[in-house]
């Protein structure tokens, strides 16, 4: 051998070695899995807070709906309740001739 020529030792001095070349894929994937996980996670953040305004605006729908619906039923339970107290007032006074014939005043 002459002092000019390599041999296999010194050649493999200049090449990263296997523990290296791991050490930069495993480093080449964390941050390739960093970036992916920050982009799916801001869409997961997205979504949500879209599925958040979203139930917030159907409580509102739904509120509103059973709001409408006990303000009509009261409405119309007043209305048949002064009908009902009525009729029976009427059917009260129909009666009570009857409660004082007969009676010597």
């Amino acid at each position: 051998m002459t002092e000019t020529s390599v041999g296999p030792l010194e050649a493999r001095s200049n090449h990263r070695s296997p523990d290296d070349e791991v050490e930069a894929f495993i480093a080449r994937e964390h941050h390739k899995r960093i970036d992916r996980e920050g982009r799916d996670r801001a869409e997961l953040e997205a979504w949500q807070e879209s599925c958040r305004r979203h139930n917030i605006e159907h409580r509102r729908e739904l509120a509103e709906q059973w709001c409408s619906f006990h303000h009509s039923q009261a409405d119309r339970i007043r209305s048949s309740l002064l009908e009902l107290v009525t009729y029976h007032e009427e059917q009260a006074k129909r009666y009570e001739p009857y409660l004082t014939e007969g009676v010597s005043t």
